[in-house]
């Protein structure tokens, strides 16, 4: 049996870039995939010349991480420009979101944000991080929101602008973070990438040893000087291995009692949702003036050619079928409007979008987990579930150079 420096278990961004920066310190392994594609979450299509994406979408000029693995790769990127969003609020659709807003009394974002900053004693990034899981849940609360001037309605749906699910305490703590991590480039652009964020995957894997495919890890266990780990028709041993897939896959996986125990510990903060992503071709131009849409449920639609939209629909707690999606749309659109729908969930892909889990009253705990990869001697785990950028590619390239770096001491 061949012994390799790291088994690699997942061969999504988080393991190819990985396995790049194992291959480029001079070191072995092999990398595990329990599907039959490299990417996991990053999957770009095409449909009459138009291209989607159907699980990761966007860039910002502010993620240095993949910004210089973008341009390392030599690769295209597009700004993606937005027009004032048109939104479908109980029952009515209103041509723009500032409009709407404009009409009550709704305090500059910039200046909520910074009266939450002196309600904290929070003055810094680094004053964020150590002191937010103390004083962040205590103070961003609904009650708060409304002592600010925002009706709830409001704070349900639009608070800041990046509100991705329905609205309870985790939606507010990440749209804050996603705000504060950016302060230092408030003019940051967002990006596409030109041909779909699949060129990125496609273009790593030239850098890289090809997975072995629908190979699914059953077990894990030691040896004198490594660990054996073990598929449903192979067995591999090397001196780690190093799970870069969702943790509620490794959850699947026998692993060795301490191992166990900490994934347990992740878990209790951890909750998946099951995201939804599509593609709605239309009969006529549907609000031609408009690039992007916000209903309340929320879903939300970008333009990508004269009569198609890519749809996204988070979902943290609740399960979309699609009948039902369609008839928001027939309500949203008209009955005849649609011509065509296709729909890629993001646990198909195969993932369960993780959301830190607010509500569950460990919040704090969140901030003691990340960047701690090590789940027990030689078992590892990487990914934006350890990385304190809510951005889930900037996120886990974050965690894969956090364990290169903690690794070679």
């Amino acid at each position: 049996m061949d012994t390799y420096d790291y088994i690699i278990v997942g061969a999504g961004i988080g393991g190819i870039v990985l396995a790049k920066k194992i291959k480029e310190q001079g070191l072995t392994y092999v990398m595990l995939e329990a599907s039959d594609h490299l990417g996991g979450r990053i999957n770009s299509t095409s449909v009459d010349d138009a291209w989607f994406e159907l699980g990761a979408a966007r860039v910002l000029s502010s993620q240095h991480r993949v910004m210089n693995l973008i341009h390392e790769l030599n690769l295209e990127l597009e700004e993606q420009l937005l027009t004032d969003a048109a939104v479908y609020m109980e029952g009515i659709w209103h041509d723009s979101l500032n409009e709407l807003l404009s009409n009550i009394e709704y305090p500059d974002p910039l200046e909520l944000f910074h009266a939450l900053l002196d309600k904290t004693g929070i003055v810094n990034l680094s004053d964020f991080e150590r002191l937010a899981p103390l004083e962040w849940d205590r103070v961003l609360t609904l009650d708060w929101l409304e002592a600010e001037g925002i009706p709830t309605a409001f704070s349900i749906r639009y608070f800041l602008g990046d509100i991705d699910v329905t609205m309870n305490q985790i939606t507010l703590y990440e749209s804050m973070y996603f705000f504060v991590s950016n302060l230092s480039a408030l003019d940051s652009k967002v990006y596409r990438m030109q041909g779909g964020l699949s060129q990125l995957v496609n273009t790593l894997s030239h850098h890289m040893k090809p997975p072995l495919y629908k190979q699914h890890v059953e077990q894990v266990s030691y040896t004198t000087d490594g660990v054996i780990v073990k598929t449903s028709n192979q067995t591999y041993q090397s001196r780690k291995v190093v799970f870069t897939c969702s943790l509620n896959a490794l959850s699947h996986v026998e692993l060795p009692t301490e191992a166990k125990d900490s994934l347990t510990n992740f878990l209790a903060v951890g909750h998946y949702g099951k995201s939804i992503k599509g593609i709605i071709t239309f009969n006529s131009n549907v609000f031609p003036s408009h690039e992007y849409l916000i209903t309340e449920d929320p879903l939300r639609m970008l333009r990508r050619s004269e009569f198609h939209w890519e749809l996204y629909l988070p979902s943290l707690e609740k399960s979309w079928d699609r009948d039902e999606i369609m008839k928001r749309l027939h309500v949203y659109f008209g009955v005849d409007s649609v011509r065509d729908f296709k729909l890629h969930t993001y646990n198909m892909a195969p993932f369960y979008g993780c959301y830190w889990n607010y509500k569950s009253g460990y919040f704090h705990r969140i901030f003691e987990f990340s960047k701690a990869q090590r789940l027990a001697e030689r078992v590892y785990s990487v990914g934006e579930h350890f990385s304190l950028n809510p951005n889930w590619i900037e996120g886990t390239l974050e965690s894969v150079d956090q364990f290169i770096l903690n690794d070679s001491k």
